[in-house]
């Protein structure tokens, strides 16, 4: 009997925290703002020609927190499969982040915060999206 109880707590619990990590924004990375600043300003020129984003203020930078946003970038990224692909392969330490502007969204793939700290490595994939979802642009950064 008391392993049945256990069990059920267990199920509604699992059941509940599941649905509530559905209904919530990603959290915000430690230097969120700071990359997107740098690719409004420092990274080549190019790619902000080619997403449309050379006129983007850096003080316009938040982090996405309206929850309808949210689930549209997410609903966004699971129906591009080279989106979707990434979001899959990632390890329990990582997540994604949402970040905009005015006319666009910026999705990235990092550390959470309790496993981030400033490593060295590989370029980091790095999604810009316009604000009605009909383009988006992916860069390595």
């Amino acid at each position: 009997m008391k392993a049945l109880l256990f069990s059920l707590i267990t199920l509604i619990y699992l059941t509940t925290n599941g649905q509530e990590l559905q209904n919530q924004c990603p959290p915000e990375f430690p230097h969120g703002i700071l990359k997107i600043e740098l690719f409004l300003e420092v990274h080549d020129s190019k790619y902000r020609q080619k997403s449309g984003t050379l006129n983007e203020n850096k003080s316009q930078i938040q982090v996405v927190s309206n929850l309808k946003e949210c689930k549209a970038l997410k609903s966004f990224i699971s129906e591009h499969k080279k989106y979707n692909e990434i979001d899959q392969k990632l390890r329990d330490e990582e997540t994604i982040y949402f970040y905009k502007t005015s006319n666009f969204f910026y999705v990235f793939w990092n550390y959470k915060p309790e496993f981030y700290r400033p490593r060295m490595g590989s370029t980091k994939r790095f999604v810009v999206i316009n604000d009605d979802f009909s383009q988006s642009w992916l860069f390595y950064l």
